[in-house]
């Protein structure tokens, strides 16, 4: 799926700059 700031598993977006597994990203920014 698709959270603020997560594009995919090997991509990332400027404000929010962050890449890895969406699992990954939900324990980070919850």
């Amino acid at each position: 799926g698709k959270l603020d700031g997560y594009v995919g598993e090997e991509e990332c977006i400027d404000f929010n700059v962050y890449c890895g597994s969406e699992a990954e990203f939900e324990k980070l920014w919850r």
